[in-house]
C-alpha cells in the first residue's frame, strides 16, 4: 500500500472525530460530538451521545442526529432500512 494515502498503524489511540463527507453524504467516528440519539423508540434516559453515524446529508449536530444509521454510546442502534 506504499505511496496510497491514508492511515496505517499496529495499535493507536484515536481522539475527536474521523468524518468522510462524500457528494450527497457524510459519515464519522465522533467521540467528542454533542449529537444526541433522539428516537423516541428509546427510554429517554438510555440515550446517548451519537458516536458512529452513516448516511447523514452533513456533519452537523443536527445532520448526525438525523442520519440513516446511528449508534449511541448505550449502544442503541438507529436503521432507517434493512433486513434484520
Amino acid at each position: 500500500m506504499a505511496g496510497k494515502y491514508g492511515l496505517y498503524a499496529d495499535n493507536v489511540l484515536l481522539k475527536g472525530s474521523m468524518i468522510a463527507n462524500g457528494v450527497n453524504y457524510s459519515s464519522g467516528i465522533n467521540t467528542e460530538s454533542e449529537a444526541m440519539e433522539t428516537n423516541s423508540n428509546f427510554p429517554a434516559d438510555r440515550r446517548g451521545n451519537i458516536l458512529l453515524w452513516a448516511g447523514a446529508d452533513g456533519d452537523s449536530v443536527e445532520e448526525i442526529e438525523a442520519a440513516r444509521f446511528r449508534v449511541d454510546t448505550y449502544g442503541n442502534l438507529y436503521a432507517g432500512s434493512g433486513y434484520f
